[in-house]
């Protein structure tokens, strides 16, 4: 989709207590061309949102900041 981008998915802290891929059920996937966050770090993201009938929603993500 933007291959000069990298993707990651994240999750909200408060609805996801056991936050991994497998549990994380209210998770985005955002795409992001800056330094990928480390796993389980509370981040800031903005951007623009977007969604795709087959893949659902997604964050174009201008910012990320740890």
């Amino acid at each position: 989709m933007y291959p000069s981008q990298h993707q990651l998915t994240v999750a909200d802290k408060v609805g996801c207590s056991l936050c991994t891929a497998k549990n994380a059920l209210n998770s985005i996937t955002i795409w992001y061309q800056g330094k990928i966050p480390a796993v389980l770090e509370t981040v800031q993201i903005s951007g623009q949102v977007s969604h795709d009938k087959k893949l659902g929603y997604s964050i174009n993500a201008s910012t990320v900041k740890v």
